[in-house]
């Protein structure tokens, strides 16, 4: 049996720093049929010679080097690319970031055990010298599309692409990263995979590491990533709702994105008022929960109380 090729698309960005760690990571895997695309965005400092440095010992390296258009142009790159090459899977992994050794082994199984069309890992949070990982849910399958997000080891399992592994077939089909969300396009691009999926294998062990970075760019909210956080997170609750899914969580996201965009926004007004257009559209959930009354009826109030 021929045996599956995954392509890792990495998107770096003034990564100098980083980048080594990340990509040992990927080049010592302990499966081995891999193909690893750099994508350089425009870095200003020396990314791009140590990219080219990785490329010249490991034959399986090939460096893309494009103008700067942020994450979503770097990755869209990249799976031009994996296309071309005819990979059978596509994994992310972001430079500042490492994966575990058996990390594309053990999903690659689990695809190949339960007949998936989608793989999920759990994370692990690397902070201030310190890993933090999430209770352990085990193995799950979610039929269907419809995932349960109370299952997850951690909740915003769902949100990122670097611990997932996606069929190529995705990918051929037209899907692609948004490139006019600055803020929540892992999330749009994942509510498009989902909608594209049928059996989904999760496996809660954090086998992706992220660095929490204080100083990275998801930190510095604008009013135009404010607004696309109100559209990110509706867009996954409206998916959960139609594919009937518990909506506890997605639910929680859509109001804490109104209620993050109203307390931070220069123009409470404009995000008050959407999120009326939101409490009356969706007044058969928003009724049930007394937060989303008292916010209704009186912001100040809720932040009072909230504290």
């Amino acid at each position: 049996m021929k045996q599956k090729k995954i392509c890792v698309i990495v998107p770096v960005y003034n990564c100098e720093s980083w980048i080594d760690d990340c990509l040992r990571s990927i080049t010592t895997q302990t499966y081995q049929d891999i193909i690893i695309v750099l994508v350089n965005d425009g870095s200003k400092d020396h990314s791009l010679d140590k990219c080219k440095e990785w490329a010249s010992i490991d034959t399986r390296i090939v460096v893309i080097d494009k103008p700067n258009g942020g994450v979503s142009t770097a990755r869209n790159a990249g799976i031009d690319k994996a296309i071309q090459l005819q990979t059978d899977y596509i994994a992310f992994v972001d430079a500042d970031d490492w994966i575990a050794p058996n990390m594309y082994e053990e999903m690659l199984a689990l695809i190949d055990r339960e007949n998936a069309d989608l793989c999920i890992c759990g994370r692990t949070r690397e902070c201030k010298g310190k890993s933090i990982t999430y209770p352990d849910k085990g193995y799950q399958v979610f039929l269907n599309g419809r995932l349960d997000m109370r299952n997850l080891s951690n909740q915003y399992d769902i949100n990122i692409s670097c611990n997932k592994l996606y069929p190529i077939k995705l990918f051929a089909e037209g899907l692609r990263f948004p490139i006019d969300i600055q803020f929540g396009e892992d999330l749009v691009f994942e509510v498009e995979v989902l909608k594209r999926t049928n059996i989904i294998a999760y496996v809660s062990i954090g086998y992706y590491h992220y660095r929490d970075n204080q100083d990275s760019v998801s930190y510095n909210m604008s009013r135009k990533k404010l607004q696309d956080a109100i559209i990110t997170n509706t867009k996954l609750y409206h998916y959960m709702k139609e594919k009937k899914c518990n909506l506890t969580i997605p639910f929680d996201f859509a109001f804490g994105a109104y209620v993050r965009a109203y307390n931070s926004g220069g123009v409470k007004c404009k995000f008050y008022l959407e999120y009326l257009k939101f409490f009356f559209k969706e007044i058969l959930v928003c009724s049930k929960h007394l937060k989303c009354w008292i916010f209704l009826l009186c912001p100040y109030l809720y932040n009072k109380l909230k504290k």
